[in-house]
Order: C-alpha cells, then structure tokens, then sequence
C-alpha cells in the first residue's frame, strides 16, 4: 500500500499537565496534516480541579484519558506513564508517526529514541518548549500562533536593530529626499529578517549543491534542508505572507529567486535561488 497521508497512522500522545485543553482543536488539526490520529490519548492527574478543562473535552473529541495520581508534589508521575506507552506503541509497529504534544523538555530522549527506530516524531508544544526537545523531532509546531508570532516579530525586530525614539525618526525622515524614502519603504515591504542560522543554512545549500557551477539550484533543494535541519521551520513566524517557499525567498535580501518555464507547455514554473552577487 502507498504511503500516503491517508494511510499514515499517528499516534497522539499529549502531556495535559504542560499543555492547555484549549489548543485541542489545533492540535488535531496538525496531526490531520500528516496522517490519521489512530491513538489520542491524553496524560495527566485529572482529579486536580485545574484539569478540569481537559475533562470537558474527552468525550468531544473521543480522547482516552490516562490518569496517573500525583503521589508526591512537585513529581509528574503522568509522564513516565506516556513513556512506557510510547514505547508499547512503539514496539507494537502499528503506527508510522508519533505526535509528542508538550512543552516539557523531559521527553528529548524519548523523541530521539522513536527517530532512530525509523519512525516520523511530531512535536508540538507551547512557546516555552525547550530547543532540546525540538531539535529531537522530526517535525515541531509551535502552537498557541498569536503567541509564537509575536515573540517572532520581537526577535525579528532585536535582529533589525532597537527601535529608534520617535523623534529620531521624524528628524530623519525630513532630512531624507523623496527618492531615499521611497527605496527605504521598498526595503521595508519586500525583505523579512529570518534568524541568522537560517540564512547561513541556506547559503551553504547553494554553495554544497551547485553541480552546474552557475550559482543556482532548485528551491527544492533548500526546501528539503530547511525542514530537514530546523524542526521548527515556519516562515510566517518570521514575516513572511505565506509558508510558500518561493514567496519566503524571494523575501530574504541575500538571495535572488527566478522562475523558469517547465518543460512542458502550461507546466508551473521550476524556482531557482543564488546568492545575490
């Protein structure tokens, strides 16, 4: 049978206790991306009143709810439960996929462990979520979206320099002639400042894979890398209008992306990226 997203199998595993009940419905509609949630079940001590929210949710969206009493404070007892099931899971071979949903660093070598098995790890967690742990899946999603842009656009804006006093920028803008205004507004609109790890990344695909000696490859290429390298990859967070990988590079400043007419007549057109010279 082809392995496709309707026949994926994905096992939902998700840390109550770490994560809110209110990003249920984005969680699933995650997981629906990359397969069939065979397994849902969630992880916690739901006799605390503060889990109570996740009770209101089980029978809606058919979650099995796994309960493992606190018998110590400040000890997550639910945690080595959702290991010990991970790894039946695991072994039994009935899934392709496993979706980890927490923000606890604790589960990195458990990520780690189902990747080297040969099985795809789907990460999703909170903005807190731990680098160790995204690093350690195969795919990762922020959830809570408003959140992650937000703190995106922050560290975007550090990137670009500190925002200077209004005053400053009134002054420049009367000392500034209309042209430099204007090739200042372009800059503004077009380019997008993506983490310096990510552009480096994307140097060093063009540069390892130019077989033709020309400067330019296929966008493919990077797109493979991107996601292959940085779990987390979602160039909205970023700025970007959409998660189009065409639209994303043409928005980097250090890169020149041109399409090419397929080889066929009406075919779309093959994207390419250099280096801007």
């Amino acid at each position: 049978m082809e392995n496709t997203i309707n026949n994926r199998r994905v096992a939902v595993l998700i840390d109550a206790e770490n994560v809110s009940y209110k990003l249920i419905d984005e969680i699933l509609d995650e997981v629906a991306l990359h397969g069939r949630a065979t397994n849902k079940r969630i992880y916690g001590d739901f006799t605390k009143p503060q889990m109570k929210g996740w009770n209101s949710v089980v029978n809606e969206h058919s979650l099995h709810q796994v309960t493992q009493i606190s018998y110590t404070n400040g000890k997550n007892s639910s945690d080595s439960v959702l290991i010990i099931n991970a790894m039946d899971i695991l072994y039994a071979g009935n899934v392709e996929s496993v979706c980890i949903v927490s923000s606890d660093s604790d589960f990195t070598r458990l990520a780690m462990r189902i990747v080297e098995s040969g099985l795809e790890v789907i990460g999703m967690g909170e903005e807190k979520t731990a680098e160790s742990f995204i690093n350690a899946c195969t795919t990762f999603k922020f959830l809570g979206t408003k959140q992650t842009e937000g703190k995106a656009r922050r560290a975007a804006s550090a990137a670009a320099g500190a925002e200077e006093p209004e005053s400053a920028a009134k002054e420049k803008k009367k000392a500034s002639s209309p042209r430099d205004e204007a090739v200042r507004e372009e800059a503004d609109r077009k380019y997008i400042h993506a983490p310096k790890k990510v552009v480096t990344a994307i140097r060093n695909a063009i540069k390892n894979s130019d077989e033709d000696n020309d400067g330019w490859i296929k966008i493919s290429v990077v797109g493979d890398m991107l996601h292959n390298r940085f779990p987390d990859f979602d160039p909205t967070i970023w700025g970007a209008k959409s998660k189009r990988l065409s639209e994303f590079l043409t928005q980097l400043e250090d890169f020149e992306v041109e399409g090419r007419a397929g080889n066929k007549p009406n075919s779309p057109a093959n994207y390419h990226i250099r280096i801007k010279k």
